[in-house]
């Protein structure tokens, strides 16, 4: 994975000042494209108490990875550092 110098910065100023905010799962769906993907949709309150949805995609080599999505209402821990910095872990 390459990232650009913009990318690199965004993600260090993001593990580095970030802060946990809990949300809740959304929806979640797989998809194949060379490989398994699975998407995750998800909501959650800034700090200032602004109602955010996100969503967020991860691959990787499973036979099955039903077992991994989250179910609607399922709690989901996100790294929070503004309204367009953030990352569901």
């Amino acid at each position: 994975v390459s990232l650009t110098i913009v990318e690199f910065r965004k993600l260090h100023d993001l593990y580095q000042n970030g802060k946990l905010i809990i949300g809740k799962a959304v929806d979640s769906f797989e998809g194949v494209k060379n490989r398994q993907i699975i998407t995750v949709k998800f909501t959650f309150e800034n700090p200032d108490g602004k109602h955010i949805e996100g969503k967020q995609s991860r691959g990787g080599n499973f036979e099955d990875c039903s077992h991994l999505k989250p179910r609607y209402g399922t709690s989901v821990a996100i790294l929070y550092l503004n309204d367009s910095n953030y990352r569901l872990l």
